[in-house]
C-alpha cells in the first residue's frame, strides 16, 4: 500500500514538473504571429496588423503558447487595430499564433462636433474620427464614442432595431446609405420615432413607434420611395396590423 502511495506521489510530481517546464519552456512560445483573412476584400495587409498588434502589445511575443487568454487578446486586437474583427484565435504548435478575422466595414456616421465624426460599424464598433464623410448620419444622443471601442448608451438598442430593419431588406450598409442622408432619434410622450431625411428629393419621413413592427415600417417605405414627391413630409405608422404611409 505504502509502495502504490509513493508511485502515485512521484507521478503527481512528475507531471507537475513536466508541465512546469512546458510552461517555461521557449519552445511553447509565440515567436510568429499568421493573419487569416476570411473575406476577400479588406484592404488592411498582413503586415500593418502584425505590427499594431506588437507595437501595442496587444500580442506579446515569448509569451507561453498555453498560457494565452483568447478572450482578453482578441479584446486588446480588435482595441489596436479598430477596423480588425477577430473571428478566432488558433495556437499552431509550437510557436506560432494564427489571428483568423475579417475587415470592419463603415455603416454610418455620428456627429461628435461641429464638424466631426465618428465612423461605426454595423455592430457600433467606433472605427474612426474624421471631419467629412459621405456616410448616413445617425444621431445617438447617449451614446459613448471612443476609436476601438464598442460606442455604449441607452440609444444603441434602438439602432440595433434599425440595423435588424435594414438588414431585412438588403445589407444594412447599402441599404441605409443609399437612400438617406441622415436619421434621428426622437423620444416623447413615452413613445420613440425616427426622422429619416433622404438622399434624393429632400423627403422628411417620420417613421411613428420604432417599438412596433419596424422591419415592416422600412420595408413598405423603401418599396415606395420612389413614388414620394419631392420636399413631402410623410408619416409612417401602423393602423389595424397594416403600414400606412400617409403624405402631409
Amino acid at each position: 500500500m505504502k509502495s502504490k502511495t509513493r508511485n502515485i506521489i512521484l507521478i503527481t510530481i512528475a507531471v507537475v514538473l513536466l508541465i512546469v517546464i512546458i510552461l517555461c519552456s521557449t519552445i511553447f512560445t509565440v515567436k510568429d504571429i499568421k493573419v487569416n483573412f476570411l473575406d476577400t476584400n479588406h484592404t488592411l495587409s498582413e503586415i500593418e496588423v502584425v505590427d499594431d498588434v506588437v507595437e501595442s502589445g496587444a500580442v506579446v511575443k515569448g509569451k507561453s503558447m498555453f498560457l494565452i487568454n483568447k478572450s482578453k487578446m482578441t479584446e486588446a486586437i480588435e482595441s489596436s487595430v479598430p477596423y480588425l474583427r477577430v473571428i478566432g484565435l488558433e495556437a499552431v504548435f509550437p510557436d506560432v499564433l494564427r489571428i483568423n478575422c475579417v475587415e470592419r466595414k463603415d455603416c454610418f456616421s455620428v456627429k461628435v462636433g461641429n464638424s466631426t465624426y465618428a465612423i461605426l460599424d454595423k455592430y457600433y464598433k467606433v472605427l474612426n474620427i474624421t471631419n467629412a464623410t459621405a456616410l448616413t448620419s445617425i444621431n445617438i444622443s447617449d451614446a459613448n464614442l471612443e476609436v476601438g471601442k464598442f460606442a455604449t448608451g441607452k440609444d444603441i438598442t434602438y439602432y440595433n432595431l434599425l440595423v435588424e430593419a435594414f438588414d431585412a431588406v438588403g445589407t444594412y450598409e447599402n441599404a441605409i446609405n443609399t437612400s438617406f442622408m441622415s436619421i434621428e432619434l426622437i423620444t416623447a410622450n413615452e413613445r420613440t420615432d425616427f426622422v429619416m431625411k433622404t438622399r434624393e428629393g429632400n423627403i422628411t419621413i417620420n417613421i411613428q413607434n420604432v417599438d412596433v413592427s419596424l422591419k415592416e415600417k422600412i420595408n413598405k417605405i423603401i418599396a415606395v420611395l420612389g413614388q414620394i414627391a419631392n420636399n413631402a413630409v410623410v408619416n409612417v405608422y401602423m393602423h389595424n396590423n397594416e403600414v400606412i404611409v400617409e403624405e402631409n
